[in-house]
């Protein structure tokens, strides 16, 4: 089950399926699937997937021996913007997060899990300022 939280005051979202994946450092542990949905403004849903059967011998390699575990949790999709009549164009959203489990399967932080853009595409993003400063720059230069 994915548990999202839309709070927006007055923008509900179109969700594209939402694709989320679990790893370890060393291998892919299993893709989950939820299917397209609409989530209006300020509000929360819940949403089943579908998902593979789980291979149990992954899952015990990544064991810590105190029992807990952390898994890489990836989480991929395009969403819309609906405002009062009209809809956005569809952005991609990629992000994901590191999630410890305690020795009993359950997630050791009672927080939600906050999601966040990788680091390869912050870097990625920080490079091309750089260039766009160094072409401002060169074609300043060369109106003078």
């Amino acid at each position: 089950m994915v548990r999202l939280a839309n709070p927006n005051k007055d923008q509900g979202i179109y969700y594209d399926d939402v694709h989320l994946s679990f790893s370890t450092n060393s291998s892919s542990l299993i893709n989950y699937t939820v299917p397209r949905f609409y989530q209006g403004h300020k509000k929360k849903a819940k949403k089943w997937g579908q998902t593979p059967p789980l291979n149990n011998q992954k899952v015990l390699r990544a064991v810590l021996p105190n029992g807990s575990a952390v898994f890489r949790m990836d989480l991929k999709t395009q969403v819309r913007f609906k405002i009062v009549f009209w809809k956005t164009k569809r952005y991609g959203v990629e992000v994901g997060a590191d999630v410890e489990v305690n020795g009993n399967g359950v997630k050791a932080n009672k927080k939600g899990i906050k999601m966040k853009k990788s680091d390869s595409s912050t870097r990625l993003r920080r490079s091309y300022f750089w260039i766009c400063v160094l072409m401002n720059l060169l074609v300043f230069f060369l109106i003078r």
